[in-house]
C-alpha cells in the first residue's frame, strides 16, 4: 500500500494546466494529509450545482 506522504509528493505529477495552478497556489503547510489535499481538490473542482434526477439516480 502507498503511504500518504507519496501519493501527497506524487499527486502535482498527474496536475496540468488550471489544475497545477491550483494546486500551485495553495498556502505552504494548508495540507495536513492525503485525505485534506483530495477534500480541497475535489471541493475547488467539483461542480455545485444540482444535477437533474434520473431514474438511476433513483434506484
Amino acid at each position: 500500500m502507498v503511504s500518504e506522504a507519496i501519493r501527497c509528493r506524487l499527486f502535482p505529477t498527474t496536475l496540468r494546466n488550471e489544475a497545477m495552478a491550483w494546486y500551485q497556489s495553495l498556502a505552504p503547510r494548508s495540507v495536513s494529509s492525503w485525505r485534506d489535499l483530495t477534500e480541497q481538490f475535489c471541493r475547488h473542482f467539483t461542480a455545485s450545482r444540482r444535477h437533474p434526477k434520473t431514474v438511476a439516480t433513483l434506484e
